[in-house]
C-alpha cells in the first residue's frame, strides 16, 4: 500500500500522513483502529507492546517461525498463507 492509498483511507493528505510517520503530530485512536485493521494486526503490535507467551520457557520452533513470517512483506505472508491452507484442506 503506497502512502498516498493509505492517507486516502485515513481521510487525510499525504503530507499530514508524513507528519504522522515522523511523530509530528499524534496519530488519533480512530485512525489507528483504521489501520491495524487494514493491516489485520492488533493495535499493541502497533504499538510495538510484545505478546505474552501463553505458556513459560522457549518458544516452539512453530511459534518462532510465526514471528519470522509476521516480519515478512504481506505477499510472501499471503503466499504462506495460501500454501498453508492448501495444505491443511487436503489434511481435513
Amino acid at each position: 500500500m503506497t502512502q498516498t492509498q493509505l492517507a486516502e483511507l485515513l481521510g487525510c493528505s499525504q503530507q499530514h500522513l508524513v507528519a504522522y510517520e515522523k511523530g509530528r503530530y499524534r496519530i488519533p485512536a480512530n485512525l489507528l483502529l483504521i489501520v491495524a485493521e487494514e493491516f489485520e494486526v492488533s493495535l499493541d503490535e502497533l504499538y510495538g507492546v510484545p505478546r505474552k507467551r501463553s505458556k513459560p520457557g522457549p518458544a516452539s520452533k512453530i511459534e518462532q517461525q510465526v514471528e519470522k513470517l509476521a516480519r515478512l512483506p504481506r505477499a510472501k505472508q499471503r503466499l504462506v498463507a495460501e500454501m498453508l491452507d492448501g495444505i491443511l484442506a487436503q489434511a481435513s
